[in-house]
C-alpha cells in the first residue's frame, strides 16, 4: 500500500521535506518518527479490512503504478473474476484521455489484462 505519510498526520496534507547533504539524518529520524506515530497505526487500522485497503489503493489513480496497485489488491482481496472488471472500468475511465500519464497507466492496465 502506498499511502503520503503528511495526509496521516494532524495537518492531514501535502508534507515536503528538504533532503541535502546537510539535512540527510534529521530528515530520516523525522520521517521514521512519523511512520511510528502516523503510519503504523493508520497500516493497523486497515490490515484487517479489505474493504479499506481497497477505498485506500483506488483513492489516488493518477500514475500506471497506482493502477496496477489497485487492480493487483483487487485481484488478492476479491479475485481475479473482481480484478477483470477492475481493469474494464479502469480502462473506460481512461479511454477518452489522451495524456502522456494516460497512455502509460493503459499500456501497465494491457499487460495486467494480459496475465491476469
Amino acid at each position: 500500500m502506498n499511502t503520503s505519510i503528511g495526509y496521516l498526520m494532524p495537518e492531514a496534507g501535502w508534507r515536503e521535506w528538504l533532503v541535502a547533504p546537510s539535512t540527510t539524518d534529521a530528515v530520516a529520524r523525522e520521517l521514521a518518527a512519523a511512520l511510528q506515530v502516523h503510519g503504523v497505526p493508520f497500516l493497523r487500522s486497515v490490515v484487517a479490512d479489505p474493504d479499506a485497503i481497497l477505498a485506500e489503493t483506488g483513492r489516488v489513480l493518477d500514475q500506471a503504478p497506482a493502477y496496477a496497485r489497485h487492480v493487483l489488491m483487487v485481484d488478492r482481496l476479491r479475485g481475479t473474476q473482481a480484478a477483470r472488471c477492475a481493469l474494464t472500468t479502469l480502462r473506460e475511465r481512461l479511454s477518452d484521455r489522451t495524456d502522456a500519464a494516460a497512455q502509460q497507466a493503459q499500456k501497465v492496465l494491457a499487460e495486467l489484462e494480459r496475465i491476469i
